[in-house]
């Protein structure tokens, strides 16, 4: 899915967080979560029968991309290294690369999934890259447990 070409207000960006924040009073509410934002409730009333384009298409952006993000991670719990014994040193720099977006994204668009704000006591993990039958490693990852939490349950 394309990004969105138009740039959100930061009135349009907290309806949107309130909308999609599990946390918020205003939570999957697209009218109380504009009237939460600043906008009149005149103004939200005719939004939400309208069904605003802006809204629409960045809360299925966002959660389009949290789930490729959240496949992306589970691709990598499931790596099998033997798989990719031939890949070159820029394909699995590539593979590092994807694997950090999906943190990325999941980090900030997911925060009460998936934010910094979690246990920070809870253990991590780092996934070792080599060649099949090599002592030589290629490429480490980092990953900490609540950077996966909830993909395995």
């Amino acid at each position: 899915m394309m990004p969105s070409k138009n740039i959100l207000t930061p009135k349009q960006e907290k309806a949107l967080e309130l909308y999609k924040d599990p946390a918020s009073d205003t939570f999957g509410n697209r009218l109380r979560s504009m009237i939460g934002a600043g906008y009149e409730d005149s103004y939200a009333r005719n939004a939400v029968s309208s069904n605003i384009a802006w809204f629409t298409d960045n809360v299925v952006q966002r959660v389009s991309m949290i789930q490729k993000a959240e496949r992306n991670i589970e691709e990598a719990l499931n790596y099998e290294v033997h798989r990719h014994a031939d890949m070159t040193k820029a394909e699995l720099e590539l593979y590092k690369i994807k694997q950090n977006a999906s943190q990325f994204v999941a980090k900030t668009l997911a925060r009460s999934k998936y934010g910094d704000d979690k246990d920070k006591s809870a253990p991590s993990f780092t996934v070792v890259i080599k060649k099949y039958g090599e002592d030589k490693e290629l490429s480490t990852i980092d990953v900490s447990a609540e950077d996966i939490e909830g993909l395995t349950g």
